[in-house]
């Protein structure tokens, strides 16, 4: 919303606030607001935020009933703003478990503990901004000192959400770095192995990041491709590195094999683990996802394995399309050097 829609959306809250303030006395505007106060904000609180995208994403499993009743009934005295988070959530841990189903007791107490500590943000700021109302219509000659510090406490809550939203966001970001650091180098490292044909080796950067040595890596092969997908590409086997009672033994490991159990499987996981924080990851961490996804569906990595016929399946006989293939594998790589540029 641009600044003068936000503006104009302000003055008609005024408005509205003005007409019921001079609507009613003083007494009259005490009794409406204290009605269910503490529990209308505790509702609107739970409400929300089993319709927002933290609830849908970190608690998929779980099942929402609305019950404003049953939250209307709380008495006023046990959810009192003055109390500690603790004792709110105690206080609204059976409502908890009744709007929010499942058997996850610890989702459960995450949920609640997560709500009294919003609920506490957002009763003090209203009950502030309730406090101030009583006063402006006594006080009608001081009215533009009065709606000047309503206005305050209004501007004061709207930079208070902003700066949850942004905290918020900062640790998802977070978690979804943490979520696939170990992912994405797995993706570098077994495409590498696909297209040296052997473990890579790196500049002496690697000692301090494998990751940026990795992306390095991957840069050189995509520059120098028509070096490395030549005519004899898939007939020629990985040899992987593997330590046995810790000694270092090389195994072979046919193109086919590599390509649908340690790249094709391995890839299509981990994107689609990355494709749940969409709402979060830019627009070109996400399309280069669905490049990848695409990609991996071509015939240069197909499922023999999944489809039986892995044993009986001979690629002597293939000859290579080099153009083609070469497209796909430096299409591929552009694209987990994307992912590492823009989410590592």
């Amino acid at each position: 919303m641009s600044e003068t829609l936000k503006e104009k959306a302000l003055e008609k809250a005024f408005d509205i606030i003005l007409d019921f303030i001079f609507s009613y006395s003083v007494d009259d505007i005490k009794e409406i607001l204290d009605k269910n106060k503490h529990q209308k904000i505790l509702y609107k609180v739970i409400h929300d935020f089993a319709l927002s995208v933290y609830f849908r994403e970190e608690y998929n499993g779980i099942l929402y009933i609305d019950d404003q009743d049953a939250v209307l009934s709380i008495l006023s005295d046990s959810i009192n703003p003055a109390q500690t988070t603790a004792q709110i959530y105690n206080a609204i841990k059976g409502i908890i478990k009744k709007c929010f189903v499942t058997t996850d007791e610890e989702a459960q107490e995450s949920i609640g503990k997560y709500i009294s500590s919003l609920y506490l943000q957002k009763a003090k700021i209203t009950t502030e901004i309730y406090d101030v109302l009583p006063v402006l219509r006594e006080n009608f000659d001081n009215i533009d000192d009065v709606l000047g510090e309503l206005k305050q406490l209004i501007k004061d809550n709207d930079k208070r959400e902003r700066e949850l939203r942004y905290e918020r966001e900062v640790i998802l970001k977070t978690e979804l770095h943490n979520e696939i650091i170990n992912d994405l180098n797995d993706i570098m490292q077994s495409y590498l192995f696909m297209m040296v044909k052997k473990s890579p080796t790196y500049d002496g950067s690697a000692v301090y990041n494998l990751s940026n040595a990795m992306a390095i890596k991957i840069r050189e092969v995509i520059d120098n491709i028509d070096l490395y997908v030549q005519a004899d590409f898939i007939n020629t086997p990985i040899l992987l590195t593997v330590f046995n009672d810790l000694e270092k033994e090389e195994i072979s490991i046919s193109y086919m094999k590599f390509s649908e159990h340690h790249f094709r499987a391995k890839l299509l996981s981990y994107t689609s683990k990355l494709m749940n924080y969409e709402n979060i990851m830019d627009s070109e961490s996400f399309i280069a996802i669905l490049r990848l996804r695409n990609a991996i569906q071509s015939n240069l990595f197909p499922p023999l394995d999944t489809l039986g016929l892995g044993s009986n399946f001979n690629t002597k006989n293939i000859k290579l399309d080099c153009s083609w293939a070469r497209k796909i594998f430096c299409e591929i790589g552009e694209n987990i050097l994307i992912l590492h540029r823009n989410l590592l």
